[in-house]
């Protein structure tokens, strides 16, 4: 029992979980989305990436963030880059759409 008779292990806390997932600004309290840039070397990738990201910056309204150019593995013939955007799906879905981005991920079990 740990010293706690009211710890139950096959029961996890999910006030706790949902509150350390406020705190991180994680899903499902906030929505995070991974922009992918393919390339066909990984310089030129990341060098869109970074385009994109100075385009998101310019409008990029309070309470969102935006992290990246992050590398990624090579996918066949192409090479990724990545960008992270978090807040409002409503909000952030439109500062992408008319982007040139390859993908938008917005499956948290593929982003984290």
């Amino acid at each position: 029992h740990l010293g706690n008779e009211n710890y139950d292990l096959a029961k996890p806390d999910f006030t706790k979980l949902l509150e350390e997932r406020r705190r991180l600004q994680l899903p499902p309290v906030t929505d995070l989305v991974r922009l992918t840039i393919a390339a066909k070397t990984p310089a030129e990738a990341h060098k869109r990436a970074s385009i994109i990201r100075e385009q998101l910056q310019e409008s990029l309204p309070d309470g969102t963030m935006l992290r990246g150019p992050f590398r990624s593995s090579t996918t066949g013939k192409k090479s990724e880059a990545h960008l992270l955007l978090r807040g409002p799906a409503s909000v952030i879905t439109p500062l992408y759409e008319q982007l040139a981005v390859t993908n938008a991920d917005l499956a948290p079990e593929h982003i984290l």
